[in-house]
């Protein structure tokens, strides 16, 4: 079985830029990086559960916020260590973890 893409499809980018224009889109995670952060920067990490930890760190080392799809980490160790992360760069760290009922 492949795995997923190394990037979304030039449809999905277009349709999500239908929907939020003034979004940046950028083709990996290195030119999203080393691009300035500003102030409100948000890196939504939606990849296989296995990367969360490692993009969300680096996310936090280059000045921006996280919000990361569920689950959060694969471990209660890679939580902490994204906890960490967000603490010593002044971030906030968020997830998707939250269920509704009804």
């Amino acid at each position: 079985m492949e795995g997923p893409p190394d990037r979304p499809s030039p449809q999905a980018i277009e349709a999500f830029l239908q929907k939020e224009p003034e979004a940046t889109v950028h083709n990996n995670i290195e030119n999203l990086l080393a691009a300035p952060a500003l102030p409100d920067d948000i890196v939504v990490v939606a990849t296989p559960p296995r990367t969360h930890a490692e993009l969300a760190i680096r996310a936090f080392a280059s000045g921006r916020h996280v919000l990361s799809e569920k689950p959060l980490g694969i471990s209660s160790d890679e939580a902490e260590q994204m906890l960490a992360a967000a603490r010593r760069a002044g971030k906030h760290l968020g997830d998707c973890s939250m269920r509704f009922l009804g």
